[in-house]
């Protein structure tokens, strides 16, 4: 049937409008099947019907709904146009389930044109998207890109199809996953920020929302956004908020300096009101605690202001009164005790007229010394008076002068000191000089044993006598040097030097040193340094026991070289270590005969050189450590 209006006669049922076989339709909305076997079986009041029918030469038929999903979407027909049929209930049902196997095919059709209806709206979706779309399972492995995709990220689509997903991320990866497909394994959806890596290698920012679309394959769809520019925007407005933010602190802290000094300026001005309003007994109160004389003088000569100490200095009597004419003032009252009173008087008459500060000494007739300062008061550029002040320098004056004088009584003893040095070292240098050329001679043409050993001994000692006046004129001289010129010197050097120079003593002594150490050890040092290492040394053979070793060690300190000679004599008390560098200090005088000036020499070309020394105990026995220090080259 259809609902079509056609002419008659109408071959078939089929051509039949549904309009003219109405009662049959209202059965076949309500699911009902129609069976008819005969036309005579049909109701006399569906009589039009009938004629309809018969019209079309029917004599029985079957007419069963199309029902899918409780719906009807059309009906099938069977009919016999020659005989009556009875139709039995299986070939009935058998017509129902091929209408209703029919009516699934349609529905099924009607579906099929309706999904690939939507899958073109989708794909073109998908195609013409602004944002880049990713779908790839969960290793990484790209089911399908959008065009967007494949311009953002620079690749042909083949290409970039052929690439793991999770590689296109530049992140580090854990598990081999990126963060965000981690967050989409635990919370279905995620949604991040990133870079990717374009094919020409540049990065780019990127924000990403990921989620499943068929979580039992692990398939996941990734809709990726270029937030390059955002970023940027981002970066420039961070800096303008940054500049801005800098902008108002400056502005802030210029206003917060305004208010405070304005605060300061309110708060001195009250200051100022409250201290003129109570200045007068507090201003009284400090003048007449302080020590020194203290008087203010206006413009008109006048004295507004003394204190007692003023009065008292100048022997004013209580009885005059301010206001006074400062003049009339020292006139009267300074002038007879001043022996320097005339030139005091001329510079008093024109303080008035003065703008600049002065001072000077004022020499009392009784010995005092009194120091005046006279400076000028001014206010809004304009003088309002003058303040005098006078302090009793008397005992500092006489200090002065007898530093001056202890001064110039050392000045003379460092001058009799050089002249003994001179007298020492000329004078006493020569005769005993010529004292030794003798005994040499002696000692080469006697042969009477006993008269050899006395000549010998007289020999020792002239050379002792020799060595101490060297040893004097060198200390003489170093005591008046107060700076030395320094370069780079190798101390190792220094020290096989002064070793060499010593030989005849070790020698004298069977004994040697031992140097443990090798190579250059460059120090900021001055040329007499030499003269340390051999005093170091001179001291060690003296007081170590024949045959033994000396051990000259160079240890690294950090910016210093350390120098240590050790040597095994008899030691020094921990009492006796204080001032063995001192001069004319020697711990042990038995049996050696010296001054103890070597040390000193050591201590004062150490110290011109800023460095140490020091004696300690040997930890390997009897004996002792000399060390100094010296800053490295």
């Amino acid at each position: 049937m259809n609902e079509k209006e056609g002419k008659e006669p109408l071959e078939s049922m089929g051509d039949l409008p549904i309009s003219k076989v109405p009662m049959l339709f209202n059965d076949l909305i309500s699911g009902i099947n129609v069976v008819v076997s005969s036309l005579d079986e049909l109701p006399s009041d569906m009589g039009a019907e009938i004629c309809q029918v018969d019209n079309c030469h029917v004599r029985s038929f079957v007419v069963v709904p199309m029902i899918v999903k409780n719906k009807l979407i059309g009906f099938i027909g069977f009919n016999n146009n020659e005989k009556e049929v009875r139709w039995s209930d299986i070939e009935v049902d058998m017509f129902s389930f091929v209408g209703m196997i029919i009516g699934n095919a349609l529905q099924h059709e009607r579906y099929n044109n309706v999904l690939c209806e939507n899958e073109m709206y989708f794909r073109s979706l998908f195609e013409e998207s602004n944002d880049a779309v990713l779908i790839h399972i969960q290793d990484g492995t790209i089911l399908n890109i959008n065009k967007k995709a494949c311009e953002m990220l620079g690749y042909e689509r083949s290409t970039l199809c052929n690439i793991n997903a999770y590689s296109l991320y530049d992140e580090k990866l854990y598990d081999g996953l990126p963060v965000f497909a981690r967050k989409v394994l635990s919370e279905k959806f995620a949604h991040s920020k990133s870079c990717m890596i374009r094919a020409d290698g540049s990065i780019i920012d990127v924000s990403i929302s990921s989620s499943f679309v068929d979580r039992n394959k692990g398939v996941i769809q990734s809709i990726v956004r270029d937030i390059t520019v955002e970023k940027e925007a981002e970066q420039e407005l961070r800096c303008y908020r940054l500049k801005l933010e800098d902008k108002v602190k400056e502005r802030t802290e210029k206003l917060t300096r305004a208010n405070e000094q304005l605060e300061e300026e309110i708060f001195e001005r009250n200051l100022i009101e409250v201290l003129m309003s109570e200045n007068e007994l507090l201003l009284s109160n400090v003048l007449e605690s302080s020590s020194d004389g203290i008087a203010f003088f206006d413009m008109d000569n006048n004295t507004k202001l003394m204190n007692s100490q003023f009065r008292n200095m100048w022997e004013i009597p209580k009885d005059v009164v301010a206001d006074m004419n400062y003049i009339d003032i020292f006139t009267n009252y300074g002038f007879q005790h001043l022996e320097n009173a005339e030139s005091v008087l001329s510079k008093v008459r024109k303080f008035s007229s003065r703008y600049e500060k002065d001072s000077g000494l004022l020499y009392f007739k009784d010995g005092r010394i009194i120091e005046y300062n006279l400076f000028p008061v001014i206010k809004d550029g304009v003088a309002q008076g003058h303040v005098c002040n006078c302090r009793d320098v008397t005992i500092n004056k006489k200090a002065e002068a007898e530093l001056k004088k202890y001064a110039d009584d050392l000045e003379y003893s460092n001058e009799l000191k050089d002249l003994l040095a001179d007298i020492l070292r000329h004078d006493l240098l020569n005769p005993v000089g010529i004292v030794k050329g003798f005994l040499s001679v002696l000692i080469q043409k006697e042969y009477d044993p006993k008269m050899l050993d006395m000549l010998r001994k007289a020999e020792m000692s002239n050379l002792k006598v020799i060595d101490t006046i060297e040893m004097v004129s060198k200390l003489s001289k170093l005591d008046s040097v107060e700076e030395i010129e320094f370069s780079v010197i190798d101390i190792g050097l220094m020290i096989n030097i002064a070793k060499t120079n010593l030989g005849a003593m070790f020698k004298n002594k069977d004994m040697r040193a031992l140097c443990r150490f090798s190579g250059n050890y460059p120090a900021k040092a001055n040329i007499m340094v030499e003269e340390v290492f051999a005093n170091l040394l001179s001291n060690a053979i003296k007081y170590s026991p024949k045959g033994s070793t000396i051990y000259i060690d160079i240890l690294d300190a950090g910016d210093e070289w350390k120098v240590q000679f050790t040597d095994f004599g008899e030691g020094i008390s921990d009492e006796e270590k204080d001032f063995v560098f001192e001069r004319f200090k020697r711990v042990n005088k038995t049996n050696i005969k010296g001054t103890g000036i070597g040390l000193a020499i050591v201590r004062k070309i150490v110290d011109l050189h800023g460095g140490h020394f020091g004696v300690e105990d040997n930890p390997d026995g009897k004996g002792c450590v000399f060390w100094i220090t010296l800053k490295k080259g």
